[in-house]
């Protein structure tokens, strides 16, 4: 029982951390979203939605490929490509 309620404490303490790292990445008040290996986007925050014009519901689970065209959408998976292949970390300063 001892193990049990240890593991469900520390269940409760990664929880708050990841919803206190959600909350500072939605706040930030620069554009910033998380992709997963196959390029879906798992998470954006406020920034990104207003510098896009996508909600978040429009965006979770989908790639650039379905959400922007032509050479916008290849260079946006060509940069990420290159991130996971390569581990490289890629800043953009948007305008």
């Amino acid at each position: 029982i001892t193990d049990l309620r240890s593991g469900e404490a520390a269940l409760r303490d990664s929880r708050r951390q990841i919803d206190l790292f959600r909350h500072v990445m939605d706040e930030l008040p620069v554009a910033a979203f998380i992709k997963a290996q196959d390029l879906s986007i798992e998470f954006v925050n406020k920034a990104w939605c207003a510098l896009t014009g996508f909600t978040k519901d429009d965006v979770i689970g989908r790639t650039d490929r379905q959400l922007f065209r032509g050479e916008e959408a290849e260079g946006f998976s060509q940069d990420d490509t290159d991130v996971v292949t390569n581990g490289n970390v890629r800043e953009v300063e948007e305008p």
